[in-house]
């Protein structure tokens, strides 16, 4: 049986930014902005059913690979959750996938919540490499109790299909969820290089990525993560104006506290203008902080050219679950 992956804790409380006062900072929100309801992350097969042409093949480093024949409505089904899976209050379907053998860039498939009924689906987009789609159900149900995936719609096509994820939001997000092994591709297909980490500086991380989450081992006092905007990597800024919540859920490995900062540049300034920085949790716990930078003047100054993110300052060892940044997200 699957459960969901957040962890409520009961400890809630906010922090003031230390340079920019606008933004609000609040430790491990009550309720959750995001359901991961299936990361592919065991050697066995996730799904409920498989029908019309689909059969497992692997699940290896958070990927699983399903073959679909040339049969006509291929569909994955996902259910056997503890508790139904409330669309209303998250409607955002967020998958990282890609099907192999695609006469075109994009083809489209659907989505049908269980159970299902006549007219109630989305669709959605899919490529053949691994890239991250989103859709929204404007007029979904208030709850379900799983999810129908159909990969691919239209004339049948052979091949395999590759999924890392599906995770529910409150609304549009760049997620960057470091559930496939030696990757941190997110957002469309966006990725982190390091600095001071271990491996050649200013190159994409490929290592200390595995089951879930990133872990990281300083060589020195300054370590950061500095996220490649590119139009070639997928998305070449941030959108302030959909964006306004960054969300962190990281822990550090030994007990003690620190102090991690978020940087960004855009029209209001440069890295050495714009930074948060804020306390992390004395224990050796997984914490989830969430940036409220609604009321923020300089992240509403314009899109986000550059963005880093430094865990720690120092050569403290940590680990981080995801990094996400929300259209959409609650506080208390």
């Amino acid at each position: 049986m699957n459960t969901f992956k957040y962890i409520s804790l009961a400890a809630c409380f906010a922090l003031s930014a230390s340079n920019l006062p606008a933004a609000k900072i609040t430790v491990d929100p009550a309720e959750p902005n995001s359901i991961l309801l299936e990361n592919f992350s065991s050697e066995g097969d996730s799904a409920a059913r498989l029908l019309n042409g689909v059969s497992f093949k692997s699940s290896e480093g958070g990927i699983a690979t399903y073959s679909i024949a040339a049969v006509k409505d291929p569909m994955l089904l996902f259910r056997g959750y503890v508790d139904p899976i409330d669309f209303q209050a998250y409607p955002n379907i967020r998958i990282r996938h890609g099907f192999s053998g695609l006469s075109s860039k994009v083809e489209q498939g659907s989505l049908f919540p269980l159970p299902v009924k006549v007219g109630r689906y989305v669709k959605h987009d899919i490529n053949e490499t691994l890239v991250v789609r989103q859709t929204i159900f404007e007029n979904g149900p208030l709850s379900a109790d799983g999810l129908r995936l159909d990969p691919i719609d239209g004339d049948p096509i052979a091949g395999d299909y590759r999924i890392d994820y599906i995770i529910l939001d409150r609304g549009h997000t760049l997620g960057f969820e470091f559930d496939q092994s030696n990757s941190t591709r997110g957002g469309i297909n966006n990725f982190f290089r390091g600095f001071n980490l271990g491996a050649e500086d200013g190159k994409e991380i490929l290592l200390g990525i595995d089951e879930g989450v990133f872990f990281g081992q300083p060589t020195s006092n300054d370590p950061m993560m500095l996220l490649q905007l590119k139009q070639a990597t997928g998305i070449g800024s941030i959108d302030t104006s959909i964006y306004q919540f960054i969300e962190i859920r990281m822990r550090l490995l030994q007990p003690g506290g620190g102090e991690a900062t978020v940087f960004f540049e855009n029209a209001a300034g440069g890295f050495s203008d714009n930074k948060i920085a804020f306390d992390l949790a004395e224990d050796e716990f997984f914490h989830t902080y969430l940036i409220d930078l609604r009321d923020d003047p300089a992240w509403k100054a314009g899109p986000v050219q550059n963005f880093r993110f430094d865990p720690v300052k120092g050569k403290q060892a940590f680990q981080i679950d995801h990094i996400r940044f929300y259209q959409t997200a609650e506080s208390e």
